[in-house]
């Protein structure tokens, strides 16, 4: 559960790291680059990866969920395992979202590119017309979305009384028997029939025997 979730995670952040660079590298090639060549071509791949990335992000966010809904009985030892298991991992997501980065921003002009039937020169087109440029922002914006991520990891690790306390519902187990459980169909129609007769007004007697007394 725990690697699954940050997997989805990183990829997410590295999706929103790529879309963050592309932007960056569009507004400084303004200033730094003689011939910035994203302003040639329209920029639809942002829009698309952005949603792409919300979407992988919200999956992650549940699956996280569950696994500290299931994690709520672990001891003490056991969370600090786990927090310092998220910062041993630091440099190898770090790693991984730096070069997933680098590759989904030239992937992302590429399909503009294509979009616009605009034509590439070489591989510094991809990165808005100078390489130097292009993957140092790219590096700037994932190792600033990997430190956003593992900051939100620990503060989720050390913090997950607090959280699984605002949602406590999903901690009692009446709650969610009440939901899951089956309702057994002698149960539902002695239920149905208890609350029909409270529900009926009590009679009294007929019309013609009270006027005959």
């Amino acid at each position: 559960m725990y690697r699954k979730g940050l997997l989805l995670a990183s990829l997410a952040a590295a999706l929103l790291a790529a879309v963050c660079a592309h932007v960056g590298i569009d507004i400084l090639g303004d200033w730094l680059v003689r011939d910035d060549a994203y302003d040639h071509v329209a920029h639809a791949s942002r829009l698309l990866v952005t949603f792409v990335a919300v979407a992988i992000a919200a999956i992650a966010l549940l699956r996280l969920f569950t696994g500290l809904c299931d994690a709520a009985a672990q001891s003490q030892s056991e969370r600090n395992r786990l927090l310092a298991k998220t910062h041993r991992h630091t440099a190898a997501v770090a790693l991984t979202m730096t070069g997933a980065t680098l590759c989904f921003v030239p992937a992302m002009e590429l399909f503009d590119a294509l979009q616009s039937h605009s034509d590439l020169d070489d591989l510094s087109d991809l990165f808005g017309g100078s390489l130097l440029l292009g993957v140092g922002v790219t590096i700037a914006c994932a190792v600033a979305a990997t430190l956003a991520l593992m900051l939100l990891a620990t503060w989720i690790c050390r913090h997950q009384d607090q959280i699984l306390a605002t949602f406590a519902f999903t901690r009692s187990r009446e709650v969610r028997a009440l939901f899951l459980a089956p309702i057994r169909n002698d149960e539902f129609v002695s239920t149905c029939g208890v609350r029909l007769t409270r529900k009926c007004p009590k009679r009294g007697p007929p019309a013609l025997a009270s006027a005959g007394s």
